[in-house]
């Protein structure tokens, strides 16, 4: 593999450079046209579902639904909300102790 490297190493003043390989466009300049390297063509495989897909019949008819976000949210959130419904009862709770505190308070003076 580093034999093949070095081979397409270009010795210029000294340096030693990669050789340009151009795949995806064909330079305009005429001295790097022989870089140009053919893209590589690519096979179309056949699809092995293809004939059980028509079988099924029209695809048109097939839907496919997304599951809700707000399921998502409510799995995600359900928990907190019912640490903060509890917290928020137990201060609604306080609020009535002190306020029948302070009430009995002012009627015993």
């Amino acid at each position: 593999r580093r034999g093949a490297k070095k081979e397409a190493m270009n010795s210029v003043e000294g340096i030693k450079r990669p050789k340009l390989r151009f795949r995806n466009y064909l330079p305009e300049s005429q001295e790097l046209v022989p870089n140009f390297v053919q893209p590589p063509t690519i096979e179309i495989v056949p699809d092995p579902f293809a004939s059980e897909l028509q079988k099924m019949g029209n695809m048109d008819e097939i839907t496919v639904y997304a599951p809700s976000v707000a399921l998502d949210l409510k799995t995600d959130i359900e928990p907190k909300l019912n640490i903060l419904a509890k917290r928020t009862q137990r201060a609604i709770v306080d609020l009535i102790r002190k306020r029948l505190a302070s009430s009995h308070d002012g009627e015993e003076l």
